[in-house]
């Protein structure tokens, strides 16, 4: 579980905090994480009580959406081209040309899975035929790169990719586009 951080917070913000804290007989930090928590569960049942089956589930998609945009193998945009060696324009254009994979947090910022570039530093050998292929949907472009098909037993399609198994996960992801089934 990531540890809470208040110790950047505007001053008049920590000393209500601290005072509602105080009220409460809590730590400061026990009491941003009750509010916090009020505020997931008040925003969920919204979501539950509009009795659309489909804001549920788009609240959970969001919420998957911020677990795999904090995880360790995503990274933000200057990091993606540090490791590029490029400025982040030339990645934001990148990932706009389908060349390489962004996926947009639910902060709006575009993060970028770090197993796309190789040890040599370049992006996968055949990941622009594979989004090509997947279309515009970064979301659903990562979802099915780092899913096991029959491309290479255990391995992800993007593992695939990387142990040059490039045709073989271009004919199944094209199998996957159709609607295919195995």
């Amino acid at each position: 579980m990531p540890q809470l951080i208040i110790d950047n917070i505007p001053e008049p913000v920590f000393v209500a905090l601290k005072n509602g804290a105080e009220a409460r007989g809590l730590s400061a930090e026990e009491y941003a994480k009750t509010l916090i928590a009020e505020a997931v569960r008040e925003c969920m049942a919204t979501f539950d009580d509009s009795g659309d089956p489909l804001a549920t589930a788009s609240a959970r998609g969001v919420q998957r959406l911020a677990e795999i945009s904090s995880r360790d193998d995503i990274c933000d945009a200057d990091e993606m081209a540090a490791m590029l060696g490029l400025s982040t324009e030339d990645v934001d254009d990148l990932r706009r040309a389908q060349k390489m994979l962004g996926i947009t947090s639910p902060t709006g910022e575009t993060k970028y899975p770090r197993w796309q570039v190789g040890s040599d530093g370049t992006l996968l050998d055949g990941l622009e035929d594979a989004l090509a292929i997947l279309g515009d949907n970064g979301m659903t472009a990562y979802r099915i790169l780092c899913g096991t098909y029959p491309v290479g037993g255990d391995n992800t399609i993007y593992e695939s990719l990387r142990d040059g198994k490039k045709e073989h996960v271009l004919k199944c992801l094209q199998t996957i586009a159709r609607g295919d089934f195995f």
